[in-house]
């Protein structure tokens, strides 16, 4: 039950999070409110919890991986868990039902006498269900009992970046209000527990109890960005130069990402000998940081084609792909030929990560861990496009700015994909495949799911159904799928692989023109059959 609480994703965010730089957030740890909150005396008023708010791009999940980091590494101090919450990630990344598997991992592995808490009736009830159905009511439970059970064993807790919880406002207050109990029961039976969260300041959630702190008017995080501009913008030294480097800091505001931006396009002009124009070129800088991402994206006209696909796929994906087939995915949708071999052992990493940093102008980047995946290089990128109709400004010429028609152009990119394939190169066994093709394994399990985000959206789906090489489809789902009891085998209606998928648009359209309703073929036999045995009722 321990390994089952784990998942593959579990320390993704934390690892993609850039280590502080040197000597900054330091100005932390003697803060009188972290002193306040780790200050024993001090539980009844506070009841152990410390809440760090800013703005987003300040900073928040970098000292929190800092404050975190000191925590682990202190071998005299308390046990020391987290979890950074992600937006821009998979599944369980962004939900509490993640967060409380990885804590209670986390808080298990490290103090195995807590196992325990597995053995109880509740948590047998666990070994034939798979993790991914747990609830996150028996997970909170779970991790109760383990809290109650520490006895005189201190327990730290860092939780980042709340506003990034799938569907935030209502999970948060939950899992807050969850936290706030424990803190509760922690003081009343002696336990001591710490709990420092970190969010935006909005959606705002209130505590009874707790100290706050925020970010972005503190004068060590201000000071920490002026160490920061000292270090990475490379100019000599002169009175005019230090009063650009001074002004950064104030215009930043506070907002830490505004000057990892700014760095670059400054470096940029002093490199080519237009020290003279630093100045100006500060000064037309935007402030607000959703107008410097726009500035970003239209500075120039280079490879438009290549940013709209990179960021269409980063948006619009059904999972976050990896560099690689974000890679393929780009330059098969742009080239004449889709498949010219992209063999991925003779394409090097580092020529991948900057064909994605190019393509995106920036604002993507691969995580850093064992099965890497491109993201944006912080979720405010995502809130810009979507919220703040970046995206669309940027397709005005396309004519193709719903998500329907995104989704259109999507399935368009994947049945291409696969449809372009030489078949005499599918000998060998699906590894070899997947690293001739690396884009071949998305294109074929995501098609119909973004066919059917396209129907759902109005964009109409006939003319694909009756034309589909479904055949072709299931040779090539065949021949990458690992696990013989997926496979359809030849003579599976395109009926019956609608209805195992649950795509309740394209299922409709097709039985009102398709004659195989009682069609045999597939593991499960009939159509119908397959819908109610994977749980689609519908």
């Amino acid at each position: 039950l321990l390994d089952a609480l784990n998942f593959e994703q579990l320390d993704t965010r934390h690892a993609t999070i850039k280590t502080a730089h040197a000597a900054t957030c330091e100005w932390l740890l003697s803060k009188f409110e972290y002193r306040d909150w780790q200050d024993e005396e001090k539980l009844l008023d506070h009841h152990g919890f410390l809440w760090i708010k800013g703005k987003p791009g300040a900073g928040k999940s970098t000292i929190m991986k800092f404050a975190y980091t000191k925590a682990k590494n202190d071998a005299k101090g308390p046990i020391a868990i987290s979890y950074f919450f992600n937006a821009r990630g998979e599944h369980l990344e962004k939900s509490t039902r993640g967060m409380y598997r990885s804590l209670l991992f986390q808080l298990l592995s490290k103090v195995p006498r807590l196992q325990t808490v597995l053995d109880t009736t509740e948590a047998s009830r666990l070994q034939d269900i798979s993790p991914d159905s747990w609830t996150t009511e028996i997970l909170q439970s779970l991790f109760r009992q383990a809290i109650e059970k520490l006895e005189d064993q201190p327990l730290t807790c860092f939780v980042d970046a709340l506003d990034e919880c799938e569907n935030n406002e209502d999970h948060v207050r939950e899992m807050v209000n969850f936290f706030e109990e424990l803190g509760e029961r922690a003081v009343e039976n002696n336990i001591r527990l710490l709990v420092c969260f970190s969010s935006r300041h909005y959606p705002h959630v209130t505590i009874d109890k707790g100290v706050e702190l925020t970010l972005e008017v503190q004068q060590g995080h201000s000071d920490d960005i002026t160490k920061y501009v000292n270090s990475k913008l490379k100019v000599e030294r002169n009175k005019r130069v230090e009063q650009i480097k001074i002004d950064v800091q104030k215009k930043s505001q506070g907002i830490f990402l505004w000057v990892v931006l700014v760095i670059p396009i400054l470096q940029k002009a002093y490199d080519h000998g237009q020290v003279h124009a630093l100045g100006k070129c500060l000064q037309d800088t935007p402030e607000d940081l959703n107008e410097l991402f726009r500035d970003i994206l239209g500075r120039d006209s280079q490879n438009m084609e290549y940013l709209i696909l990179c960021l269409r796929w980063i948006l619009y994906a059904e999972r976050p792909l990896s560099p690689v087939e974000l890679y393929s995915a780009i330059l098969s949708a742009s080239e004449t030929d889709p498949v010219t071999s992209q063999n991925s052992d003779d394409i090097a990493p580092g020529d991948i990560s900057r064909f994605i940093l190019s393509s995106s102008k920036g604002l993507a980047e691969p995580t850093r861990n064992k099965t890497p995946t491109v993201q944006f290089i912080h979720e405010s990128v995502r809130d810009f496009l979507l919220k703040e109709d970046g995206f669309t400004m940027l397709q005005l010429d396309l004519n193709s700015t719903s998500a329907g028609s995104i989704h259109e152009s999507l399935k368009q990119h994947c049945q291409r994909y696969f449809s372009s394939l030489p078949m005499e190169d599918l000998v060998n066994s699906s590894d070899v495949t997947a690293r001739m093709f690396p884009f071949l394994n998305y294109s074929i399990r995501y098609v119909f799911k973004h066919a059917e985000l396209a129907a759902s959206h109005g964009t109409p789906q006939a003319i694909f159904l009756r034309d589909f090489a479904l055949e072709e489809w299931i040779f090539l789902h065949d021949h990458i799928e690992k696990f013989k009891i997926r496979r359809y085998g030849t003579g599976t209606s395109l009926l019956y692989i609608l209805a195992e998928r649950n795509l309740l648009h394209l299922f409709r359209l097709e039985v009102s023109q398709s004659q195989s309703i009682n069609a045999k073929g597939g593991r499960y036999d009939f159509p119908i059959i397959a819908a109610v045995a994977v749980g689609n009722t519908q």
